[in-house]
């Protein structure tokens, strides 16, 4: 009985605030990759930058539909890399579909590299999650991109 106060206090406060400050809405943010592997590109078209602390690519590509999507890049120019070891696998590129590159809002430089070095994209609006540093941009590249070497 005298523990009861306390242990109602971490469990409906405590508790849900720290939860609160880990989750992330994996959902939501699969969504734009989900319709565009399903839609328009391909699961195989679709990648992922990384950037510290922020979603892990594996959850984000079961929960956009293809639990073995591995298309998650540690380093921005692992993008070459991945079209050449994703060639004769079922995440090949495909010339005919456009290219999706989904990144942190925050990666500055990752947004440069982007357009210094795959010029002729199309950044896609911000998408602005609950807790800023979740924010997301979507950088989609035409069908046919003449991909430069590395």
């Amino acid at each position: 009985g005298l523990a009861a106060g306390r242990n109602y206090e971490n469990y409906f406060t405590t508790y849900r605030e720290q939860y609160s400050g880990s989750w992330k809405p994996y959902h939501a943010m699969a969504q734009p990759l989900k319709e565009f592997a399903q839609g328009e590109g391909s699961y195989g078209n679709a990648f992922l930058i990384a950037y510290p602390h922020w979603l892990d690519h594996r959850i984000l590509g079961t929960v956009a539909g293809d639990i073995r999507w591995n298309n998650g890049l540690v380093n921005r120019e692992d993008l070459f890399a991945y079209l050449n070891l994703n060639r004769g696998t079922p995440y090949e590129y495909d010339a005919t579909k456009p290219v999706f590159i989904m990144y942190n809002a925050q990666d500055a430089d990752t947004a440069l590299w982007l357009q210094e070095t795959l010029p002729g994209g199309v950044e896609h609006t911000e998408v602005i999650a609950e807790r800023p540093e979740l924010s997301y941009k979507v950088y989609i590249l035409p069908p046919g991109y003449d991909f430069p070497e590395p």
